[in-house]
């Protein structure tokens, strides 16, 4: 007698929506897996294995729930392996999102981070949206995604919302706070005055911050605006030049239209010393001869005016030097003791007397 072929499925039942590779156990006989074929429900399965003992085939995951009885075709005989059961895809567990940061300033970009739990979101038609207004996302991925609030958003509180799929999902409020008020800069002068004839190089601290250096930044001296030299964080120069006026000024600092008075700066006048002449190398000689007189000096610059006088008289300057000069006193002056005065700039000075004799 021919041996009856018994077959046995490892599993009878799975849920829709994953594909299911069933082995099927073959007992008492062989299958010549000719005209070979197996069916669920009258649709043919793919076979991804034929052996001795036993074979497997494959159920698509497009398969639908339900009874489906189970088939085998083998040279020309068919075999009924039982039913196999194909249940409903459970639910998917809905995901639980949770932001973090949930606040922020205005006027800085935020970058919030959305942990994800519980489930899985498929990222189609997703969108995130602050009161309606959608959001940059910046990153998608299993656990977690990110998008970002634009700096230029106002403060105040917002829903944040979800879609995805066809779903919305309402994760909480974002709180937007005003951005704090700048502390007030105080800047203080380096120093407060300087003398004509040297540029000074003034440095300017300050305090309560850091200097922001708006388009319309610059520092006056009354009304005359001045070279700033160097901009930092913590202060900034500005060069007083060696020509300017004397006086006192009031210094203005104006920065993003506001304009504030820093301290008051003093130009002080160059004092330009006196000369000072050393004693006549000579003293005394004849009215009727000239004498050659060496004179030491300091301060002194050589003017178009300059000149030297005996008792009145001009005396011929026989040298001009950077520290002394030297004079022929002049003939034909009485016997006595006459002042030699130097004309200068405009000024006369009695540096000494010479006498005269016969």
């Amino acid at each position: 007698p021919v041996p009856e072929i018994r077959m046995k499925m490892n599993k009878t039942t799975s849920n829709a929506g994953t594909a299911q590779t069933i082995k099927v156990d073959v007992s008492g006989g062989k299958l010549s897996y000719k005209d070979f074929s197996v069916k669920l429900g009258g649709k043919k399965m793919s076979v991804t294995y034929k052996g001795d003992s036993y074979f497997k085939f494959t159920i698509p995951a497009t398969m639908s729930d339900g009874t489906y009885a189970v088939t085998v075709s083998n040279e020309g005989s068919e075999y009924t392996l039982g039913d196999y059961i194909i249940t409903p895809k459970p639910d998917e567990p809905a995901p639980v999102l949770k932001m973090s940061p949930a606040t922020s300033k205005t006027g800085t970009a935020a970058t919030v981070k959305v942990s994800i739990s519980g489930g899985k979101l498929a990222y189609k038609n997703f969108a995130v949206k602050l009161n309606g207004t959608k959001m940059t996302v910046t990153y998608k991925g299993d656990s977690y995604f990110k998008f970002t609030i634009p700096a230029d958003v106002a403060d105040g509180t917002y829903t944040v919302t979800v879609s995805d799929d066809g779903t919305e999902y309402t994760i909480g409020d974002y709180i937007i706070t005003p951005k704090p008020a700048e502390p007030e800069k105080t800047m203080t002068l380096g120093q407060t005055s300087s003398t004509q004839g040297t540029a000074a190089n003034v440095k300017v601290t300050v305090s309560g911050g850091t200097m922001l250096y708006k388009s319309d930044f610059c520092v006056k001296f009354g009304t005359t605006k001045m070279t700033v030299s160097y901009k930092g964080d913590s202060y900034f120069k500005i060069t007083v030049p060696a020509s300017f006026a004397s006086g006192t000024y009031v210094v203005t600092v104006t920065n993003g239209t506001k304009t504030t008075e820093i301290g008051n700066y003093t130009v002080k006048e160059k004092v330009i010393p006196e000369p000072t002449f050393g004693k006549l190398s000579i003293t005394k000689g004849k009215s009727t001869s000239s004498t050659t007189v060496k004179v030491e000096y300091s301060n002194m610059t050589y003017a178009s005016d300059f000149k030297v006088k005996v008792g009145g008289v001009k005396a011929t300057m026989s040298y001009k030097g950077d520290s002394y000069f030297k004079f022929y006193t002049p003939t034909g002056l009485a016997a006595g003791t006459y002042d030699v005065i130097v004309t200068n700039k405009g000024k006369q000075y009695t540096i000494g007397s010479f006498t005269f004799t016969s």
